[in-house]
């Protein structure tokens, strides 16, 4: 390579020296290594395919959590409907255990009443027992009054027809006043607790 060289102000002159002429650097030589966007975008190359299979696995598990977190609303739905139903049936029930709360009290004084009742009778039939008789009358007459209190009614049974809800048949008998199934005699009072029947009248049914 021949060059020439200039001294001052003075001629060109040629020189047979080689003379290294300056280059443009080469990238990603092995002297100046790699250049730092050549190794990110090595890098990026290296690391593409384990992003998409995390990436993968995360929209897998988001998948699975919306399953799971709709399941667990709908079991909540059902629970809170199970809540619900629940709820109602224990207003019912102690609505009922309030207003039925008496009945074995009651039950406890009809044997009472009836004692009372049949002394009545037999009273009834011998004057000598005016004091005794007027007495009793009082006492059924207070018994009757607490049992109304208490929403206790007695079932009127005689000439009513036979009704297996509120009377229980202890028999027939021959009646020219009343009708085939109707009731003829009533041996035992029933009684009602605001219109349940807490007692059956025992009866006997006109009829052969």
């Amino acid at each position: 390579m021949r060059v020439k060289v200039s001294r001052g102000n003075g001629p060109a002159h040629e020189s047979n020296e080689p003379v290294l002429e300056p280059t443009e650097p080469i990238e990603g030589s092995v002297e100046g290594g790699f250049s730092e966007t050549d190794t990110s975008a090595a890098e990026a190359d290296v690391e593409s395919p384990g992003q998409d299979a995390a990436m993968d696995g995360l929209w897998r598990r988001l998948e699975e959590k919306e399953r799971e977190a709709q399941e667990n609303y709908e079991k909540y739905l059902r629970s809170l409907a199970d809540f619900d139903n629940i709820r109602k049936r224990l207003e019912r029930e102690s609505k009922d255990s309030i207003e039925f709360a008496n009945v074995d009290l009651v039950l406890q004084f009809l044997p009472i009443l009836d004692n009372f009742q049949l002394a009545l009778q037999h009273a009834n039939n011998n004057a000598d027992y005016d004091s005794l008789l007027q007495g009793v009358k009082q006492i059924l007459k207070q018994m009757e009054s607490t049992l109304q209190k208490q929403g206790v009614e007695a079932i009127d049974a005689v000439g009513k027809m036979f009704d297996p809800a509120e009377h229980e048949a202890v028999g027939h008998m021959a009646s020219d006043e009343f009708e085939e199934g109707v009731v003829a005699q009533d041996l035992r009072t029933g009684y009602r607790m605001k219109g349940k029947c807490i007692r059956p009248a025992i009866v006997r049914v006109a009829g052969g």
